[in-house]
């Protein structure tokens, strides 16, 4: 099956992409990744003092959120098969 889809000027997708994401999923399913994730960014925030936290904290949460974001999106997809 043949699908044609339009990715924006940013996105990347390729076969050595999909082989790698394929992997990945073999390896650790989107569901447990995103609660490994969680509990790792969650574990963090809740271990070190606030005034410890790297400054550039608020662009690695908008990283995480996207990320779980993204892992959410392809569990779904893949209840859908």
């Amino acid at each position: 099956m043949n699908i044609k889809v339009k990715l924006s000027q940013n996105s990347i997708l390729n076969e050595k992409v999909i082989q790698e994401l394929d992997d990945l999923f073999n390896l650790t399913p989107p569901a447990t990744l995103r609660q490994s994730l969680t509990e790792i960014f969650f574990s963090y925030l809740c271990n070190t003092k606030s005034e410890d936290h790297k400054p550039e904290l608020k662009d690695i949460a908008a990283d995480f959120y996207f990320l779980i974001k993204f892992l959410d999106e392809v569990e779904k997809e893949k209840s859908h098969e």
